[in-house]
């Protein structure tokens, strides 16, 4: 049996977020996915005792995890083995199922994002707090449209004009979540050289850092710059990004961009790891007080 879930139960289940959040499917496949984990060790079962009822252990990881959309008999049959008996527990871990097939918004674009994104475009949409340090260009949320258009632009891949005016325009949808009612939390490092690359000519990298300048002074955004002169440092390796979610049921997921492909370290030792090195990239840069004068020296000095 299926139940229609009601708005009100719709926000219990998935905290404080919008409508559109709420009914798109990245939330409800990672608390889909943490729930049926815990319920499968509560019972004291091992992966491959929970695969065969959902065909693969790599299907039963990959649902755990929240990657994939859950069938609904998949879900009845894990209910089964795990021996969920309350009915409301039952109706909830259907209806999230249900919600976890459905289209997210970014389908209109979907032919230009690459499967290695997906997982982190839906998670980014989600988050209650972003954590990330930036090597080459400006984080993707806090760029203007020429400057994100001169980023994409530098990319090795070729694209039509029309393909990339959908780009940007989706870099700049995925930046809603810092104006709405309930703001996601920024706090980047972004490397000084990142600041420094004139990328798009003098007046799109002076708009850039005046755009930034101003998000500066947004409660939600916290902006650090890692100085030239710091030398080495515990990233050295390359970009980093840390989500958080509203919800302490889901685990923090890890993010490492790479040219053309990305990295989810899922080990619970990696993110400690990864956290570990953010904490130290903050308190080696300048407190985030301090970044606009850095920035307005950087604006007077092109």
């Amino acid at each position: 049996m299926t139940v229609a879930l009601g708005g009100q139960l719709i926000a219990q289940l998935y905290g404080q977020m919008s409508a559109d959040e709420a009914l798109g499917p990245t939330m409800p496949r990672l608390l889909l996915g943490a729930r049926l984990r815990r319920l499968r060790k509560q019972r004291g079962l091992h992966r491959q005792d929970a695969a065969r009822v959902v065909g693969s252990e790599a299907r039963l990881v990959s649902m755990e995890l929240g990657l994939i959309g859950s069938l609904l008999d998949d879900v009845v049959a894990l209910c089964d083995l795990y021996e969920v008996e309350e009915h409301g527990t039952r109706v909830v871990l259907v209806e999230m199922a249900r919600q976890s097939r459905r289209p997210g918004w970014w389908q209109p674009f979907r032919q230009l994002i690459p499967a290695w994104f997906l997982p982190y475009l839906g998670s980014e949409q989600t988050a209650g707090v972003i954590r990330s340090y930036a090597v080459q260009s400006i984080p993707d949320l806090l760029q203007t449209p020429d400057y994100a258009r001169a980023q994409l632009s530098s990319l090795p891949d070729k694209i039509t004009d029309e393909q990339m005016d959908l780009r940007v325009q989706l870099r700049m949808r995925r930046q809603r979540i810092l104006h709405s009612d309930q703001p996601t939390r920024i706090w980047t490092i972004i490397d000084e050289a990142a600041l420094r690359r004139p990328l798009g000519g003098p007046v799109t990298m002076r708009r850039q850092l005046e755009h930034l300048r101003g998000l500066c002074t947004r409660s939600n955004i916290a902006v650090q710059v890692l100085p030239f002169e710091l030398g080495g440092h515990p990233a050295l390796g390359g970009p980093i990004t840390m989500l958080r979610w509203r919800t302490h049921e889901l685990r923090d997921l890890v993010f490492l961009e790479q040219l053309d492909s990305a990295v989810y370290p899922l080990r619970p030792g990696d993110r400690d790891y990864y956290r570990h090195a953010m904490n130290l990239l903050g308190t080696q840069a300048p407190p985030p007080e301090r970044t606009p004068a850095i920035l307005d020296q950087l604006i007077n000095s092109m």
